[in-house]
């Protein structure tokens, strides 16, 4: 049988163990963490071509609507985009350059594009990218799988 408890065991050790236990959880949760300041688009960081194997890419292009303005896909964002096609424009135009950065002013070889409304957006980002690479390495497979899950942005 074990021993009964002393009064000072009684009465400091639970404040000293909660003391740890929230030490310990305040050193955890402020652990210094990346610098998040980096620029949207650095031109440092740019690939340089390949001359074996496929240069992949992969982005969060962040609520990449089309410019149509869909009745039944109830979110304000895609109103936002269908109402104002000549932004969505701007948008393809800007992914545009930033994609070219890399491989020599070719793009990535495959790009993996996350928060994409539908298939229509991806078109029109790669009918944009094309107009701008040489036609023998112009991006010609779509592989998209639409988010039924309520926001209809998908990966």
């Amino acid at each position: 049988m074990p021993r009964p408890l002393s009064r000072w065991e009684r009465e400091w050790l639970p404040p000293i163990f909660a003391g740890l236990v929230t030490l310990i959880l305040l050193l955890w949760i402020f652990q210094p963490g990346p610098k998040r300041d980096a620029p949207v688009v650095d031109r440092s960081a740019a690939v340089p071509a390949s001359k074996n194997g496929y240069l992949f890419r992969t982005w969060n292009v962040e609520n990449f609507f089309d410019e149509q303005n869909d009745p039944r896909v109830r979110d304000q964002d895609e109103d936002w985009f269908g109402d104002h096609p000549e932004l969505v424009r701007e948008k393809v135009a800007r992914l545009v350059e930033a994609i070219l950065l890399d491989n020599d002013g070719r793009g990535a070889d495959v790009i993996a594009l996350v928060e994409v409304e539908n298939l229509r957006a991806v078109e029109l980002l790669r009918d944009a990218l094309n107009a701008r690479v040489d036609a023998s390495l112009g991006y010609r497979n779509i592989v998209f799988r639409e988010n039924r899950s309520g926001r209809h942005i998908a990966p």
